[in-house]
């Protein structure tokens, strides 16, 4: 159980960083060093979670305001059994929505 939270926690912090890359990136310049750092400092966080892991993790991060783009594994094939889950949990979230306001079908 406590693994399983040191994971979590770590996976939190990978996505607090992403969210910060992105937010910065809308306000500095694309070639800037403070924004340079912060990739690089993802890029850290996310080696960190995935040494702490049995497995391995894929991931890809596009800023939309500066087009840069960070891939970890982008060639590898990953099982979709977890990811699934959360399409799943959206179009039941979007009938349900449906449901509720009478839209039938």
């Amino acid at each position: 159980m406590y693994r399983r939270l040191t994971t979590l926690r770590s996976t939190l912090v990978v996505v607090v960083s992403a969210v910060l890359v992105a937010s910065l990136a809308a306000e500095a310049p694309a070639t800037s060093p403070k924004e340079d750092l912060l990739w690089e400092h993802l890029r850290v966080s996310i080696a960190d979670v995935e040494s702490q892991l049995s497995g391995i993790i894929g991931v890809a991060i596009l800023d939309l305001t500066t087009g840069r783009e960070l891939l970890v594994h982008p060639d590898e094939i990953f099982a979709q059994a977890s990811s699934i889950k959360i399409a799943v949990l959206a179009e039941l979230y979007h009938q349900d929505s449906q449901s509720l306001e009478g839209v039938h079908g």
